[in-house]
């Protein structure tokens, strides 16, 4: 039953942009088993289930849960909402500066992650419903991210242009746009846990550097465009709201780990 309501939490966590679902697992106390029993399935372990089976339906039930609230409030109050999504974004910035320093190497990937996603941002103007292929590809990296405490799937899919899209599909069950974007997700799965595992050992600094600057080239993405005088005060209650409870959740997150290690 906890593995199950860990899923249902780690689901709401990867629908919100900022929010990461990988961190969700850690502040559950699943983690570990999780990334172990994804390991022992790809080795033919059929016991891995017994845990795989329980997370993955309460993923499945969270998603599916809160997508349709969130595309709600996207359609009747797109400015608060994106700055709800603004300060989360900021907090997730936060988060993954812990785990590189300031120096030479490491501001070079943060602009190689900036450059990356400005140049996807400008290189045509191409949405997701004409463009499957950034679909699957956004797919596959979010489920990458998944993967590392801290960076939310959700927030790819933002940096990708693709969130509001695939949040429509979700709460609509849109079934053939649905699986292509599975195919992504899937093939991310698959391949995640060995890469970002070579990755965080060999090159752990770097690889957070070059995270970092594509959330920080996100912002812009997540940025209301237009704003109108009567959503002025909504929108900043609801940034200093989504910074609260986004630096909250550190909190939680530190007094956390620090337990464990004791």
């Amino acid at each position: 039953m906890w593995f199950f309501f860990s899923g249902v939490l780690m689901g709401i966590a990867n629908v919100v942009p900022g929010v990461s679902g990988g961190t969700i697992a850690v502040l559950m106390g699943i983690y570990e088993k999780l990334i172990e029993s994804v390991n022992s399935f790809f080795h033919g372990n059929s016991k891995s289930l017994k845990v795989l089976i329980p997370v993955g339906t309460g993923v499945l039930v969270g998603i599916f849960g809160i997508a349709r609230f969130l595309e709600i409030s996207l359609s009747k109050y797109p400015i608060p909402t994106h700055f709800f999504f603004l300060g989360l974004v900021i907090v997730s910035f936060v988060k993954t500066k812990e785990y590189f320093s300031i120096k030479p190497v490491n501001i070079f990937f943060v602009l190689l992650g900036m450059f990356l996603i400005f140049m996807l941002h400008f290189s045509g103007g191409t949405t997701a419903k004409e463009n499957m292929f950034l679909l699957v590809l956004a797919g596959f990296v979010a489920a990458m991210a998944m993967v590392v405490p801290g960076i939310s799937g959700s927030l790819i899919l933002l940096i990708f242009g693709v969130y509001d899209y695939v949040l429509y599909l979700v709460s609509h069950l849109i079934i053939g746009e649905l699986l292509i974007f599975s195919i992504g997700v899937v093939a991310g799965i698959l391949v995640s846990v060995k890469i970002m595992n070579f990755l965080l050992k060999r090159f752990r600094e770097e690889t957070y550097s070059f995270i970092g600057g594509m959330i920080l080239a996100s912002l812009y993405e997540v940025l209301p465009k237009k704003m109108n005088t009567n959503v002025v005060l909504p929108s900043i209650l609801s940034f200093v709201l989504s910074l609260t409870l986004g630096f909250v959740l550190l909190r939680i997150e530190k007094k956390l780990s620090v337990t464990q290690k004791l």
